[in-house]
């Protein structure tokens, strides 16, 4: 059974949904799921390599977490437009919080420099997931729980030079 919401998580979710539906509903066409489709759907070639941001809702749920909701985007360019073989950089961005106080928030860059010269990836992720533990086994008691707080931020950081064509070192 899912417990009320607090203030905090209803602010979460309605912001969440105002992102999604602002992102979608303020387009010049009508028919906003046609132009989605035409846009992400189809596999025709991106003639203008213009810049992308595309935003959508998160929910899921689970024993542990409850209840989790937020949001991901993702913005794609591209560092030079001109050079037709310069591949596509992104920017990925993925925040959720549950209904048992858990948050985790990632985000990740893919940079692709002119000709593919070099590469830069970064990842920084955050996570506070506390939760009960009662041990392991079929036969653990309530008596045995123990409250564990994980609290943890990985941060990775790499680069990468092209030394020929589709082969890097770094």
């Amino acid at each position: 059974m899912l417990k009320t919401i607090s203030k905090k998580n209803a602010v979460y979710l309605i912001f969440t949904a105002f992102c999604f539906y602002g992102n979608l509903s303020f387009s010049q066409d009508s028919s906003w799921i046609k132009k989605l489709k035409s846009h992400y759907l189809s596999n025709h070639n991106d003639s203008v390599r213009r810049n992308n941001f595309f935003p959508f809702p998160v929910v899921s749920t689970a024993p542990e977490t409850g209840l989790e909701y937020g949001f991901a985007a993702i913005y794609s360019f591209y560092t030079n437009k001109g050079d037709k073989d310069t591949r596509v950089s992104t920017l990925d961005f993925l925040g959720t919080h549950t209904t048992r106080n858990q948050t985790a928030l990632k985000l990740v860059s893919n940079i692709w420099t002119k000709q593919n010269k070099y590469h830069y990836y970064s990842e920084f992720r955050y996570r506070y997931y506390p939760y009960d533990f009662y041990g392991i086994g079929a036969n653990t008691l309530a008596a045995d729980k123990d409250e564990i707080y994980e609290k943890r931020a990985p941060v990775i950081i790499a680069a990468d030079k092209k030394i020929v064509k589709n082969y890097y070192i770094g």
